[in-house]
């Protein structure tokens, strides 16, 4: 839309806006004519034996709807006022606080009878308003009942301008809820999130497991160090040499955003990785089936999480192949298990039972078998994988004495074979 002065015109043709409706009541939208013109036509049907109520109030939509206006100048309308009876008009750009076209909140200003579209206008360059939101509300008002105010029309004169480019606080931050609510976990391992980080902006983050005390990465929690992000989707190391090493279940981040005024940035997703133990309580013997585990937060084990199988559990012969990475620890005092699927990456089976723990998968997984205690079974053959992955295999605990059974059909293992002191059998 050009720069000038514009008009919108928001009740048109011969429209009686009465106090009482005492009769029917027709409602006819006028066609848009022009596209600079917002009309509507308000026909009333009225029995002209009709008495009406002492006061009424009109009150408009906003009428700015997609439009900017630079300032707002003037209110127009066209009235018919009869004797005994007023019109008062307040104005808003709220509809929270209304104004008098002096300033004056909870003001009003009174209505003359005639058509004042064009001339005796009532001027609101005192409010100094612009933006896209403009209100009225008319104030209806008879003394005798015999007779009521007509509201014919009314418009508001505008310039048109452009809404001005967004500007933003020099400095901002955000501050989690706990991410592990409802969860304990093992060990908090990374952070990752997306950020946009445009020209002049920049944003750094700290983790608390209180929502009090702040550190970085590098566990030094003296509130005034931070890790600095960098645009993109990126991860922060949690765990390891240096790190915070957390555990439990308490996790919040706080980032600290300063823009340039022009730029800010924009965080789209953060999350927290952690690892936990999944318990099995499995009816159906599918490892991947989500229903079959506890403390998994609504999922299975993952890569670094602890598969569990005590005692819990109903059923104990298993399909499915495990996710990459899981570590698998056998701790049942009263049931065999048997893993049928496959147990690959990075994971490592543990036996610390009394029971027998059957492997009967092509497994490939590189972190080890370590029997501290009972039975594992091996009954795949060497060409489909061996049973017992490619890692070392640890017999005995490191303390006391126990009974630690491999049993593999007489076959040659290639793993390396680790007798841990202490041990029996």
């Amino acid at each position: 839309m050009s720069r000038g002065k514009n008009k919108i015109l928001i009740i048109s043709a011969f429209a009686a806006i009465i106090l009482a409706l005492p009769a029917q009541v027709v409602f006819a939208p006028l066609a848009h004519a022009d596209p600079g013109i917002v009309s509507i036509d308000i026909d009333w049907i009225v029995d002209p034996a009709a008495t009406y109520e002492p006061s009424g109030t009109l009150v408009s939509n906003n009428l700015l709807v997609g439009l900017y206006a630079a300032s707002i100048d003037y209110f127009g309308y066209n009235v018919t006022i009869p004797a005994n009876t007023t019109l008062q008009v307040q104005f808003s750009q709220t509809q929270a606080t209304w104004y008098n076209s002096s300033g004056t909140p909870g003001g009003w200003d009174s209505l003359s009878d005639g058509d004042h579209t064009s001339t005796g206008r009532i001027a609101l360059s005192t409010l100094a308003w612009s933006g896209n939101a403009f209100y009225y509300r008319i104030w209806l008002q008879n003394i005798d009942s015999a007779s009521t105010p007509t509201v014919l029309g009314a418009n508001v004169d505008y310039t048109a301008g452009s809404a001005p480019a967004p500007t933003y606080e020099p400095a901002g931050t955000l501050v989690s809820n706990n991410l592990l609510s409802g969860l304990t976990v093992n060990a908090i391992n990374s952070f990752s999130y997306t950020i946009s980080i445009p020209s002049g902006a920049g944003a750094t983050a700290q983790f608390s497991q209180d929502n009090s005390t702040w550190c970085n990465s590098s566990n030094n929690c003296d509130g005034a160090h931070s890790d600095t992000l960098s645009d993109g989707t990126n991860t922060i190391l949690l765990s390891g040499t240096g790190k915070l090493n957390w555990s439990g279940a308490n996790f919040y981040y706080k980032i600290s955003f300063t823009s340039s005024g022009a730029n800010t940035p924009s965080l789209s997703s953060a999350t927290v990785n952690y690892a936990t133990t999944c318990t099995w309580v499995g009816t159906t013997g599918d490892v991947t089936q989500a229903s079959n585990w506890s403390g998994c937060g609504g999922g299975v084990p993952g890569s670094g999480d602890t598969a569990l199988f005590d005692d819990t559990g109903t059923t104990t012969t298993l399909t499915g192949n495990f996710t990459a990475g899981a570590l698998i620890s056998v701790t049942t005092t009263s049931k065999s298990y048997s893993i049928g699927g496959i147990i690959s990456g990075t994971s490592t089976v543990t036996m610390s039972g009394t029971t027998t723990l059957t492997l009967s998968g092509a497994n490939t997984f590189t972190g080890g078998l370590t029997i501290k205690k009972g039975i594992v079974s091996l009954t795949t053959s060497t060409s489909a994988g061996g049973g017992s992955g490619t890692g070392a295999i640890t017999l005995g605990d490191t303390s006391g004495s126990a009974n630690a059974t491999l049993q593999g059909d007489g076959r040659t293992f290639a793993n390396p074979i680790v007798l841990n002191t202490g041990t029996t059998g």
